[in-house]
């Protein structure tokens, strides 16, 4: 379902005039990942990937750990510090550089 498919009152300009607590995780995440796939809205691929972390988004999955770790790495070579990698949901956030996944 495209972005044309969805009611207006459930367009992307939804955040903006109604703000962030009007939107579902799926929708946030969404906004994060901007764009679908072919077949698969950018709201469709979030939805998965929520379902997929389940209780554990909040905390950092395996992947999120992963690719915390290749973003460290990538900016030592590059020179910029990763200050923080940070996990939000409505249900609470996670930081890892509190968890100290981060050094």
């Amino acid at each position: 379902m495209g972005i044309k498919d969805l009611p207006e009152v459930d367009r992307p300009q939804k955040l903006r005039a109604r703000g962030s607590q009007a939107l579902s995780d799926a929708e946030l995440l969404a906004v994060l990942i901007r764009t679908g796939t072919k077949g698969k809205s950018a709201v469709e691929l979030a939805q998965a990937r929520l379902e997929e972390a389940g209780p554990q988004l909040a905390r950092g999955s395996g992947d999120d750990l992963a690719l915390t770790r290749q973003l460290v790495e990538a900016g030592k070579i590059l020179g910029i510090e990763v200050l923080d990698h940070s996990i939000v949901t409505k249900a609470g956030h996670t930081s890892l550089r509190e968890e100290g996944y981060i050094p």
